[in-house]
């Protein structure tokens, strides 16, 4: 067969393909596209944006806390095969009292900045075992369902909606 028969052949095949597709709607040809099912997770890019700051802080402080304990194990284990050499039991020793030093140092981060978010400026809120992470923004009413403060001046809830007292927290109802 020769190319120029052979791109004919192609190009009439491809045609036919094109009128089938374009005497039929699409989604009967390639089925109908939904939405994935969810929570809705990226409906308000606010609470988004409170969550990806949530798990950059966690991994923070986790990938910290990681990097202590292997170097914890790290001046152990030259601590074991230092074999009573006095300069490799000090420097092993130094290891380990760094890292229990770093240890501490990521407890208190954590503490004071639990501190700091949660009880000056009110973006943690704990709710149900879960900690909820919200930016703080101007004049935004909190819908249903939302962690609210009832000692605040003026609860923040939405008209309509009232802050009542839930098991673990407080949240805006109807």
């Amino acid at each position: 067969m020769s190319i120029k028969k052979l791109i004919k052949k192609t190009t009439f095949l491809l045609n036919k393909k094109l009128l089938i597709i374009a005497a039929n709607p699409v989604p009967t040809i390639f089925g109908r596209v939904e939405s994935p099912s969810g929570p809705g997770t990226f409906a308000d890019p606010l609470k988004t944006l409170g969550s990806l700051f949530a798990n950059f802080i966690r991994l923070v402080f986790l990938g910290g806390a990681l990097m202590a304990m292997i170097y914890l194990f790290w001046g152990a284990f030259d601590w074991l095969v230092a074999g009573g050499d006095k300069e490799s039991v000090e420097k092993a020793r130094l290891k380990i009292t760094n890292a229990v030093i770093g240890m501490l140092l990521i407890v208190v981060g954590f503490v004071a900045f639990g501190v700091v978010t949660g009880d000056m400026l009110g973006i943690i809120k704990k709710q149900n075992g879960n900690w909820i992470f919200t930016i703080p923004t101007v004049n935004k009413c909190i819908g249903g369902g939302e962690v609210c403060d009832p000692a605040a001046a003026k609860p923040d809830c939405c008209e309509g909606y009232l802050c009542k007292p839930v098991t673990g927290g407080n949240i805006c109802q109807r």
